[in-house]
């Protein structure tokens, strides 16, 4: 009796196991489909991606080099404005792209001009 309840479960779990195995079969032959509009707007995204990330990659250094220009050039008219009282525009502007220029190349005088005023 107990032989005959083992093999019961033995085989009737082997039946279950061979069914599944028949609908797995099924689900793994199904064609997958494909959405075309889906895939067309999928490469047109990946090709303006590349485009996009050259624009940002040009774009953000001209915005840095002005955003430090402006910090310069603000720090820079301070100190001329204590040290010479009314100072000219033109001086001005030439002692900031000197310092711009600098800072390009060594970052030293990046690092003290590009701080925000201490107050």
């Amino acid at each position: 009796m107990i032989v005959r309840l083992l093999q019961s479960l033995i085989n009737g779990n082997r039946s279950e196991i061979i069914q599944q195995g028949a609908i797995e079969e099924n689900k793994k032959k199904e064609p997958k489909l494909v959405d075309v509009a889906e895939q067309a707007l999928r490469n047109k995204s990946a090709m303006h991606s590349e485009e996009l990330d050259g624009i940002v990659k040009y774009g953000w250094s001209k915005f840095r080099r002005k955003r430090f220009k402006n910090q310069t050039r603000r720090k820079v008219w301070d100190v001329l404005c204590n040290a010479l009282g009314a100072p000219d525009n033109n001086m001005a502007d030439e002692i900031t792209e000197k310092i711009v220029e600098v800072a390009e190349v060594d970052n030293f005088y990046q690092e003290i001009f590009d701080k925000e005023k201490e107050e």
